[in-house]
């Protein structure tokens, strides 16, 4: 568990790599918006690459707990998957390619860490939502690398920053509506059926 203090400076950390990247943020710049000084923060964390780790590791906690919530919560497979798509969304619209890419130039073992996380954790969790929801009938019987490819293909594109400006929409309008229009399409009247009571029973609460 982290203290308060650092708890505050991997928040302001996270904030400036994901603005500037890891390459252009320097720890004095991340100490000066915090009223600190380096030292401070070589205290905690003695490199750079020491707290973009810390970064690293704190936002991957958080996503665990929010796929754990989304796996646990009350629905069939397809609901589940639907909620597992809007936490993907939802940190896709704070890590821009260009971070990633820099990542892979700068700091390779951390990006190989992030791309670990992402294919045996969200991947793996996809894949077997979408096959349990082939089996249960709410799902068309297409390939599941091609249902999650679109499923994906559409979160990138509907929160690209590029998009969001250009469309007049904000991120989680472009979102919503992207994600039902693949839904749309790759669920069975049945599935359909069901993605209906669950959207009329969440706009009750």
């Amino acid at each position: 568990m982290y203290s308060e203090k650092e708890k505050i400076i991997l928040r302001v950390a996270e904030d400036s790599f994901l603005h500037y990247g890891f390459k252009k943020t320097g720890v004095d710049a991340i100490a000066n918006r915090l009223g600190i000084s380096k030292k401070t923060i070589y205290k905690f964390f003695p490199t750079k690459v020491d707290l973009l780790n810390a970064v690293v590791e704190n936002v991957k906690a958080r996503l665990s707990s929010a796929l754990e919530e989304a796996l646990t919560m009350r629905g069939n497979a397809v609901v589940k998957l639907y909620r597992v798509a809007e936490i993907v969304a939802e940190r896709s619209s704070k890590i821009t390619p260009f971070w990633l890419e820099d990542l892979r130039l700068n700091v390779p073992e951390t990006w190989e860490d992030i791309e670990k996380f992402r294919r045996e954790v969200f991947q793996k969790e996809m894949i077997e939502l979408t096959e349990r929801a082939k089996k249960e009938g709410l799902i068309v019987k297409k390939p599941t690398a091609v249902i999650l490819t679109v499923i994906l293909s559409a979160i990138e594109a509907s929160v690209h920053p590029d998009f969001v400006l250009n469309n007049n929409l904000s991120a989680r309008d472009s979102l919503k509506l992207s994600l039902e229009i693949v839904f749309a399409g790759i669920l069975t009247a049945k599935g359909k059926k069901a993605f209906k009571q669950f959207e009329k029973a969440k706009r009750k609460k």
